[in-house]
C-alpha cells in the first residue's frame, strides 16, 4: 500500500515535523478505510488494525502488541508472526528455515506451522513448538459446556512420546480411560492402558477386513475378529522358539499342527516327545518313571516321598508295583478265590500258527480237584518243557496225549519213585507206590503164582497215610502170555501175604454190575458181541439161545424184539448247501450234488424235511444234516397259500423252506412230502406231519 509523495522528497532529504504529519495523515487515510491494498515488504502492527476488504501482503506480516481484523481475505506472502519475535536467526525457538506459515511468540515460547524448504518441489508440513524440554505439543479440546481447562486428547512430548488421552511415559502411550494406582514413569516403545476385559474390548489388532486379528486383553492374548472361530498363533523367526519362563496353564487343547518332529522337548532333545511317521514317541535319555504323590527329587528314580507306579530304565527293564491288565489279561491282583478268571495272568498267542498258551488262574470248575487254581495252559499240538542249563530237558508235557517225560526221579511226598523198575527182594514188604521188579529174575517171597517166566513186574498203589500198609498191586510176568494178577492187602503184609486174583485177558470172563467202555470195543476174526440175555423167544430162525442184541464178524446187526427209541423217524445224511434249520424243506440240486431250500411250487426234486431227533440215522458224516424219510417230523408251512387242515397233503412251496397245501393233486404227482398231522389256518408256522414222499 505504497503511500503518495506529495512532498517529492527524495531518499536522504530531511523531514520537518509538518513533514511527519502529512505522512501520518496519509497513513490514516490509506488504513482506515473501505478497499482493497497491496503492501509491500514486511508490516508490523503495533496497535489496532482495521481491514473492511482483502489485504495482501507480499513480505511478512508481523502482530505484536496491536489487533489485526480483517474483514476479507488476509493474504501474507511469506510469515504471518503474532506476538513479539523472542529469537532470532537458528536460536531458541526460532530458525531460519520458517519461511511460510504461521508463527506465535509468546515470552520466550513460540509456534510455528508451516511449510519446510527440502528442495525442488518438495515442501514438508511441519509444527514446530518450544524453546526447551518441558514445552509440550498438546490437542485439547473444549465443549461447550464442558471443562474450563478442556479435554486433552493427544500430547507429544519434546522427547517425540506421544501420549493419547495421558502425559506420556513411552514413545506412544495412550489411556482409554482415566489411570489410578501406580504406573511407570518411562517406558520404551508403546504403553496402553484401560478398562479391559479378559478376553474383549481390549486392545486390537485386525486386518483390514476386520475378520480376523489379534487382542490384548486383562491378562489374555485373545483371537480378534468377526470370525466365529479363529486361531490365535506364535511363530518365532527362523530357527528360534517360543518359550514361556514361567508356568503354562492350558484349559483348551494343544495343537502342535501337521508336521512330523519332537514336538515337546523336556529339558534337552534327549528328553521329548513327538510324532514320526504313523509313530507317537516318548524320548528319554536314560529311564522313564511313573510317580504318585510326592514332589520333585533331582535323584535318579527318586519319587519325592510319592510312590513309583511304574518304571522304565534306560536297560529295558519294566517294574510295576501294582496289576498289569493287558485287555482281559492281568497279572497279579486276583482276589476271588473262586472265580473263572481264565485266561487272564500271562497269555502268548499266535493267529497264523494256530496256537495260544499261557499262566491262567482258573475257577474250581476247572480244577482237577474240584478247586480254584493257577495253573498252565497249552495248545494240544504243543508241549509244556523245563529245562536247564544248555538246554538240558528236565520235564516235558505233550498237549494232546498227556505223555510225560521226567529226567531223573520223580518222589511224590518221598513215596514214588517213576521212570523205572526198582529190584527188591519181597513183594509182601510195605511198599511206597512205584514201579518194581522181583530182584534179578528170582522167586521170591509173595511172588505171583505164574513160574513161566523168571522176571515179574509189579505196580503199587499205596495209601497216602503212611501209617497203614494198604496197597493195590497189580503184577504179571515178563513172558508174552495173558496172565494178570491182583491184589489188596492191608497191614501184617510182611508175614501173611494174601493171595493173587488172576484176570484172565483170554477165554470167559464174568462182571459183576455195571461195566463202562470209555472208547471202542474191537472183537477180532470170528469172535461176536452180544448184549442181552438169552432167549429162545423165536422158533427156527437160527439164533435160538441167544440174546436180544448182537453183532456177529460179519458186522450184521440183529435185534431178536425190535427197536425202541425216543425219536419219531428215521432218517439218512445229506449234503447240504448253505443252511437249513429244522423243519425246513429240501430239493436236490443236481450240479452240486446237494440238497438245498425249495424255493418253487411241486418241485419233482424234493427229498424231504430235515429232523431234529431221528430214531435211527442212515450215514456216519457228522457234518451232514439228518432228511426224514419216514415218521413224524415237525416241517415248516406257509398258510397264507391256502389253509391246512389235518390231513391235508403236503408239497414244496414258492417260499424258501416251507410246504404247502398240495391244491393240485395231478402236478402234485411226486412232489408230495407228508401228509399233515396238525391244522394252520394262516401264517407261516410249525406242524407235526407224516413223512410220505410220493
Amino acid at each position: 500500500m505504497p503511500l503518495a509523495d506529495t512532498l517529492n522528497r527524495k531518499p536522504g532529504d530531511i523531514l520537518k515535523s509538518d513533514d511527519w504529519n502529512v505522512i501520518i495523515k496519509e497513513i490514516d487515510r490509506k488504513i482506515n478505510r473501505d478497499g482493497a491494498e497491496n503492501l509491500k515488504g514486511p508490516l508490523t502492527i503495533d496497535e489496532a488494525l482495521n481491514a473492511n476488504s482483502n489485504v495482501t501482503i507480499s513480505g511478512n506480516l508481523s502482530v505484536t502488541g496491536g489487533k489485526l481484523s480483517v474483514s476479507g481475505n488476509l493474504s501474507v506472502t511469506n510469515v504471518l508472526e503474532i506476538g513479539d519475535p523472542p529469537f532470532a536467526g537458528n536460536t531458541a525457538g526460532n530458525r531460519e528455515w520458517m519461511q511460510k506459515g504461521i508463527k506465535i511468540n509468546w515470552d520466550s515460547d513460540s509456534l510455528f506451522i508451516g511449510l519446510k524448504n527440502e528442495g525442488t518441489n518438495r515442501k514438508d508440513a511441519v509444527i514446530a513448538w518450544g524453546d526447551d524440554p518441558k514445552d509440550d505439543l498438546r490437542f485439547v479440546n473444549v465443549l461447550s459446556g464442558g471443562d474450563v481447562q478442556g479435554k486433552e486428547l493427544m500430547r507429544i512430548k519434546p522427547s517425540g512420546n506421544v501420549g493419547i488421552g495421558t502425559n506420556p511415559v513411552a514413545s506412544l502411550d495412550i489411556a482409554s480411560a482415566s489411570r489410578t494406582g501406580t504406573h511407570p514413569t518411562a517406558v520404551k516403545g508403546l504403553y496402553i492402558t484401560g478398562d479391559f476385559n479378559a478376553d474383549n474390548d481390549g486392545v486390537e489388532f485386525r486386518h483390514s477386513n476386520g475378520t480376523q486379528g489379534i487382542g490384548f486383553g486383562f491378562n489374555t492374548i485373545y483371537a480378534a475378529g468377526s470370525n466365529a472361530n479363529q486361531d490365535l498363533g506364535l511363530k518365532p523367526k527362523g530357527t528360534g522358539e517360543v518359550k514361556v519362563a514361567g508356568n503354562l496353564s492350558v484349559t483348551g487343547l494343544v495343537s502342535f499342527g501337521s508336521q512330523v518332529r519332537q514336538m515337546l522337548n523336556l529339558w534337552s532333545t534327549n528328553y521329548g516327545i513327538g510324532v514320526q511317521s504313523s509313530t507317537q514317541y516318548f524320548r528319554s535319555d536314560a529311564n522313564f518313571a511313573w510317580y504318585k504323590g510326592g514332589s520333585h527329587n533331582d535323584a535318579e528314580l527318586n519319587a519325592g516321598g510319592g510312590t513309583s507306579l511304574m518304571t522304565l530304565d534306560r536297560n529295558g527293564n519294566l517294574s510295576v508295583s501294582g496289576i498289569v491288565k493287558i485287555g482281559s489279561l492281568q497279572l497279579g491282583g486276583f482276589t476271588s478265590e473262586d472265580k473263572d478268571e481264565w485266561p487272564n495272568v500271562f497269555w502268548c498267542r499266535d493267529l497264523n500258527q494256530n496256537w495260544d498258551e499261557g499262566l491262567i488262574k482258573h475257577s474250581s470248575s476247572r480244577g482237577v480237584f474240584r478247586k480254584a487254581g493257577f495253573g498252565i495252559h497249552l495248545h494240544q499240538n504243543r508241549e509244556f518243557g523245563l529245562w536247564s542249563t544248555g538246554w538240558n530237558p528236565l520235564l516235558a508235557v505233550e498237549g494232546d496225549t498227556g505223555n510225560t517225560y521226567i529226567r531223573g526221579n520223580l518222589d511224590l511226598q518221598g513215596s514214588a519213585f517213576l521212570g523205572y523198575e526198582s529190584d527188591i527182594s519181597d513183594f509182601g514188604t510195605p511198599l511206597k507206590s512205584g514201579f518194581y521188579q522181583n530182584g534179578g529174575g528170582r522167586e521170591i517171597p509173595g511172588d505171583v503164582p505164574d513160574t513161566s517166566h523168571n522176571w515179574t513186574h509189579l505196580i503199587t498203589a499205596r495209601h497216602s497215610n503212611t501209617s497203614n500198609n494198604h496197597q493195590l498191586q497189580i503184577a504179571s510176568t515178563f513172558i508174552n502170555n495173558d496172565r494178570l494178577f491182583f491184589r489188596k492187602v492191608q497191614a501184617g503184609l510182611e508175614t501173611n501175604n494174601p493171595g493173587w486174583n488172576e484176570v484172565a485177558t483170554r477165554g470167559r470172563n464174568t462182571f459183576v454190575g455195571n461195566q463202562i467202555i470209555q472208547g471202542t470195543l474191537v472183537t477180532q476174526q470170528t469172535n461176536t458181541i452180544k448184549i442181552g440175555v438169552s432167549s429162545n423167544t423165536y422158533g427156527n430162525d437160527g439164533i435160538r439161545g441167544e440174546p436180544n442184541l448182537w453183532l456177529d464178524a460179519a458186522g450184521t446187526v440183529i435185534i431178536k424184539q425190535g427197536f425202541q427209541s425216543r425219536g419219531m423217524d428215521v432218517a439218512e445224511r445229506f449234503k447240504v448247501l448253505g443252511y437249513g434249520e429244522i423243519g425246513s424243506v429240501m430239493v436236490m440240486d443236481e450240479q452240486d450234488k446237494a440238497i438245498k431250500l425249495c424255493e418253487r411250487a411241486y418241485d419233482p426234486c424234493v427229498v424231504g424235511i430235515i429232523s431234529g431227533e431221528p430214531a435211527f440215522i442212515l450215514g456216519l458224516e457228522t457234518e451232514h444234516q439228518p432228511i426224514a424219510l419216514c415218521g413224524r417230523v415237525p416241517c415248516n408251512v406257509d398258510a397264507d397259500i391256502a389253509p391246512i387242515k389235518v390231513g391235508d397233503l403236503l408239497t414244496t412251496s414258492p417260499t424258501k423252506g416251507y410246504a404247502q397245501k398240495a391244491l393240485e393233486i395231478e402236478k402234485a404227482t411226486g412232489t408230495i412230502i407228508g401228509k399233515a398231522l396238525e391244522s394252520l389256518s394262516q401264517g407261516k408256522g410249525q406242524i407235526t406231519v407224516l413223512v410220505i414222499l410220493q
